[in-house]
This record gives structure tokens, C-alpha cells and sequence, in this order.
């Protein structure tokens, strides 16, 4: 084997795992972007659950997930098919509220209730 050839086969692994090092952290930062998607989930499932056993009437408003950095947002959307059968269209939005966030995670989801004093 020559020193060409030896140079060579380096540089070829050299590439190789540089390939295999890229590999992983994009892995990583995928593996915790969607760690952070499910806990976004489970924390507007558990606000969604908290409302649904409520007797309060639904309006704009917004606030922070106890022990999470993910904020939230409640805004009723104007829907004129939902309100003809007595119900409203309430648009909830978690989102990772932290400062210096390259792509931040949110979560959206719409889901309709009574109008509140409407019998349904």
C-alpha cells in the first residue's frame, strides 16, 4: 500500500464519520422536537380536559402551563354554521413560550361546545 492509498482510505473515513456524526445530531434535534410536540399535546389535553368539566363561560384569554415553559392561548372563532345549531368554535393554541427558539413548537386545536346559557 502506497501513501496515496493510505491518504486516501483516511479521508475516506474521515468523510464517513462525519457523515455518521451529522446523521446523529440531526436525530437528535428531531428526537426532542417531537419530545417537546408530545408534551405540548399532553399539556393541551389536560387544559382541554380541565374546561370540559367547567361551568365557565369560554372567552379570549391566555396563560402559562403549570410546571411547563409552554404557553397558552384561547380564542373563539367566528363560525357561522356552529352558532345556527347553538354552538361555538374555540381555537386553543400551546406553544413553547422560552426566548431564543429556532423553531418553535405549537400546537393548535379547534373544538366546539355549547353556547354557554343555550340548552344544547
Amino acid at each position: 500500500m502506497t501513501l496515496v492509498e493510505a491518504v486516501a482510505g483516511l479521508a475516506l473515513l474521515g468523510l464517513l464519520l462525519v457523515a455518521i456524526l451529522l446523521a446523529k445530531a440531526r436525530y437528535t434535534r428531531q428526537w426532542a422536537r417531537a419530545n417537546l410536540r408530545g408534551q405540548a399535546v399532553a399539556a393541551a389535553d389536560a387544559l382541554l380536559g380541565q374546561w370540559r368539566q367547567a361551568a365557565f363561560p369560554m372567552k379570549d384569554e391566555s396563560g402559562y402551563v403549570d410546571g411547563t415553559d409552554f404557553a397558552w392561548r384561547r380564542n373563539m372563532v367566528s363560525d357561522k354554521s356552529a352558532a345556527v345549531m347553538g354552538l361555538q368554535v374555540v381555537r386553543l393554541e400551546v406553544f413553547d413560550d422560552r426566548p431564543m427558539q429556532r423553531e418553535p413548537v405549537s400546537v393548535t386545536v379547534d373544538f366546539v361546545m355549547p353556547i354557554q346559557g343555550q340548552k344544547p
